[in-house]
């Protein structure tokens, strides 16, 4: 039997990647929440192995991220709004990186 191959290393930003990534991210948050606190999220967790890189960031209201985080009650209209505004490029990244069942379950489509 052989082993499972050891999965690709996670892209980790320097400070300074990092300040580029939010510098290139930067706005509102992207549900419209009308936040002062916006928080770069990733659209794959780091725990799930999602990279440090623009198309798996997208700046969301603190609010409505911890909302999602933690899967809190209407969880799924915020998975639903942020699967709505990503963009080919997020769409993409997110695809090549989980597929479209992870999508699916984790960014459930609907009415927003």
């Amino acid at each position: 039997m052989t082993a499972d191959p050891k999965p690709d290393a996670r892209i980790v930003a320097t400070k300074e990647e990092w300040e580029a990534i939010c510098d290139e991210k930067d706005g509102p948050c992207r549900l419209g929440s009308g936040s002062h606190w916006v928080d770069y999220a990733h659209l794959v967790s780091r725990a799930q192995r999602g990279d440090d890189v623009a198309d798996n960031i997208i700046p969301l209201g603190h609010d409505a991220h911890m909302l999602y985080h933690d899967h809190g009650k209407g969880w799924e209209h915020v998975a639903h709004q942020i699967r709505a505004s990503l963009t080919r490029a997020e769409l993409a990244y997110v695809l090549r990186k989980k597929g479209q069942d992870w999508l699916d379950e984790h960014y459930p489509s609907g009415d927003v």
